[in-house]
């Protein structure tokens, strides 16, 4: 097993670090409504718009976290890091931003 060092750097953002959390939470609000939404058999619609709400939270919060982690985890990774480190980095770079993009 490689013994790989990994950045921690929200906690050196802690106000962009609040919002994120602020963002989820919002999210996770939206969808205990969607759940009642459902459960009281609501027009389509509307549980549907509820829905686009909290996929645009999460990608706010989602895209904060990637601004972040460009800017800090991975500025200093590709840094300090061996070329094996590197590559890793730039693939999980390129992985979650096809995830963010969709």
């Amino acid at each position: 097993m490689t013994n790989i060092k990994y950045f921690y750097m929200l906690k050196e953002f802690p106000e962009e670090k609040k919002q994120i959390l602020i963002t989820l939470k919002k999210a996770s609000s939206h969808i205990s409504k969607i759940e009642e939404m459902v459960n009281e058999d609501k027009y389509c619609i509307e549980i549907i718009q509820q829905m686009k709400a909290v996929h645009g939270l999460i990608h706010s919060a989602m895209d904060k976290t990637l601004e972040l982690h460009l800017t800090s985890c991975f500025k200093e990774g590709m840094k300090s890091g061996t070329e094996i480190r590197r590559k890793r980095l730039i693939g999980e770079v390129i992985q979650v931003t096809k995830i963010n993009n969709q």
